[in-house]
């Protein structure tokens, strides 16, 4: 099939509410003008593939590429049927479906449907893009864990499809630093949601939990649900229901922002927290020490009196005024602008097209 880069269809295929996927749809519509984003996934199984089914059949005689905002039941059917229709699939890889913590019941390769799923995805696609490079494999010690190796290719050795890494961006506009070190009156803050053990422990709430009650002095700040029956400490408080613009003046509020998380694709909040300028401390997971980088500190392991060390370290870093918030800033525009991702999503698709072109 000859595919024509201004006539292709493209169909983001979205499993959930994912502002990723929307803002993808709203970066290629200048280049694509035969764009459209999928998410019927997000209300039922049944209404998601029917919907695929429908686009499939719709298209099947046009030059389509698919984008699937992760592997897995979403991404299952174009991967499956759509090379007999001539339709090329990227996947964007972004954590659930490389990772694997039966420990936490979280990852896609935990139960069958969803590893099965996930396998053929992956093998059928003709190009995986994770959100960073270690999505691919890596060698975990942060938690004592079941699986010591994660990634993709650490539950799908004999996996050919390429890899071509696409990092998330962030927007300029949307973030920024709109207050120095001194007037920045929150020593700790952190996003999550509390209650559900499994995901409280995700992201590590239960190490900052125990921190706060050790340390009554500190102030923290939780963006975040929590049941009224949850037993915060006096120094925790809990904030929800945040917009964009008022999440980036929590952010500005802070020193430190905590990513104590088990594991992680690309953590979206701990960017959006340096891009803001505070001080990161993250969890020696993924693409996390990358991110931090040396505007930051690395928690080794999963231990609370280590976090708490960590904390006190950074404060004092912090007081000496040697790393400001313009420069920790800087470092994600620098790396993960918003502009890099969506020439690099660009690049994919027409790579790919113009394989198909002289194959």
């Amino acid at each position: 099939m000859f595919f024509n880069l201004e006539r292709m269809n493209i169909i983001i295929n979205s499993p959930f509410s994912s502002s990723w996927a929307a803002r993808d749809e709203r970066a290629l519509s200048g280049s694509h003008e035969h764009l459209k984003l999928f998410d019927g996934f997000k209300k039922s199984l049944l209404t998601g593939a029917t919907g695929i089914l429908a686009l499939l059949w719709k298209n099947r005689r046009n030059e389509t590429i698919w984008v699937h905002q992760s592997a897995g039941h979403a991404s299952l059917i174009p991967c499956l049927f759509g090379h007999f229709l001539g339709h090329k699939n990227i996947i964007i890889a972004i954590g659930t479906d490389s990772a694997c913590f039966p420990e936490i019941d979280y990852g896609n390769y935990r139960k069958w449907s969803t590893r099965l799923s996930t396998r053929i995805s992956f093998k059928r696609a003709d190009l995986i893009c994770p959100v960073h490079e270690s999505m691919e494999c890596y060698d975990y010690d942060y938690w004592d864990v079941r699986h010591k190796k994660q990634g993709i290719k650490a539950f799908i050795p004999e996996l050919e499809t390429p890899f071509f890494p696409i990092h998330n961006g962030f927007d300029r506009n949307l973030w920024g630093v709109d207050q120095k070190w001194a007037e920045r009156k929150i020593d700790v803050m952190c996003v999550f949601s509390l209650g559900a053990m499994n995901r409280s422990v995700l992201k590590g709430a239960d190490l900052i939990i125990a921190v706060a009650r050790r340390n009554p002095s500190l102030r923290f700040r939780i963006i975040g649900e929590a049941p009224a029956d949850f037993d915060l400490p006096e120094n925790c408080v809990v904030i929800s229901n945040c917009n964009q613009q008022e999440l980036r003046g929590h952010y500005n509020e802070a020193k430190l922002f905590i990513q104590a998380s088990i594991t992680e694709g690309f953590p979206n909040t701990l960017c959006e927290a340096m891009a803001c300028g505070c001080f990161p401390i993250g969890s020696k997971v993924s693409s996390i020490p990358s991110i931090i980088s040396n505007f930051g500190l690395i928690l080794e392991r999963r231990d609370a009196a280590l976090l708490e060390r960590l904390i006190a370290e950074a404060l004092v870093e912090i007081e000496k005024g040697q790393l400001t918030p313009e420069a920790i800033s800087r470092s994600i525009f620098d790396r993960y602008s918003i502009e890099a991702r969506t020439g690099k999503l660009v690049k994919a698709i027409h790579q790919l097209a113009k394989q198909t072109e002289h194959s």
